[in-house]
């Protein structure tokens, strides 16, 4: 393909040779229009695969990443923040009744709301499924986090671990 330049001179630019080929030379029949056509897929087709083969030949790819074990698995990384309640260690196993949670007491952090009668209904809730003494502390720092609601919630979230 010929173009003018700045001083009007006849040229060819390479680079358009090189991706369109000779798209805008063609012949009176409409056969060869059709090959010219083909050939410019093939032409398309040719130079994906060759990008493709230059990416990977020249490791412009970033590793994969390395195979996760069984502990990766089992023990995953801790994205969240950890809790301001610190559970105490060595705790004795307790059964913990699944009905227990939506039977505690809702506490929202409104104004309207009195939390010491929050935490003395939380506390009979607690006492009256769980009587072992020993346990008890444990289990009411374990459900403590589900009976706050929103604001509640994210005062409770927003402490850190320096209490």
């Amino acid at each position: 393909m010929r173009y003018r330049d700045q001083l009007g001179r006849f040229s060819k630019k390479p680079e358009c040779e090189t991706l369109f080929g000779n798209l805008f030379e063609s012949s009176s029949s409409s056969a060869s229009s059709v090959n010219m056509v083909d050939d410019d897929n093939n032409n398309v087709n040719n130079d994906q695969n060759n990008v493709l083969n230059n990416v990977l030949n020249n490791n412009l790819l970033p590793p994969p990443p390395p195979p996760r074990t069984l502990q990766t698995y089992l023990h995953p990384a801790r994205n969240a923040q950890p809790s301001c309640i610190m559970l105490p260690p060595n705790m004795p196993n307790i059964d913990f009744r699944p009905g227990i949670v939506q039977l505690l007491p809702a506490f929202h952090g409104l104004e309207n709301e009195n939390p010491y009668v929050h935490v003395r209904a939380f506390e009979e809730a607690v006492t009256a499924f769980y009587d072992q003494v020993a346990a008890i502390d444990f289990v009411k720092l374990k459900f403590f986090p589900f009976s706050l609601r929103d604001k509640a919630k994210a005062w409770l979230y927003s402490l850190g671990l320096d209490l």
